[in-house]
């Protein structure tokens, strides 16, 4: 597979909820939505909003900070990592080769 099926992949499959359990993040769900402590900013209670119900991919948003992005975004923030680290980084986490 190449590095672009690779990543369509990803953003097909990875779920922001399940990504954030891996990465150590607590969400909570209440009803159909589910939140997250923001990694972007000193946050205290859950701010930021995770979208996972488009099937092309999920993304998030931070209602605090403004803060938006998709589970690469998300990777680079938390494990300080660019692009390429965190697309290599996932594709191990999800066994996509």
């Amino acid at each position: 597979m190449n590095f672009k099926e690779a990543t369509n992949q990803l953003l097909a499959t990875v779920k922001l909820e399940e990504l954030c359990d891996r990465l150590g993040i607590e969400t909570k769900r209440s009803g159909s939505s589910v939140k997250a402590i923001c990694q972007f900013h000193k946050d205290t209670k859950p701010s930021m909003e995770l979208y996972d119900d488009n099937p092309e991919k999920s993304a998030f948003h931070c209602f605090s900070c403004g803060a938006h992005g998709d589970i690469f975004a998300l990777v680079k923030e938390v494990k300080g990592m660019d692009f390429r680290e965190a697309h290599t980084w996932l594709c191990g986490e999800y066994n996509i080769t």
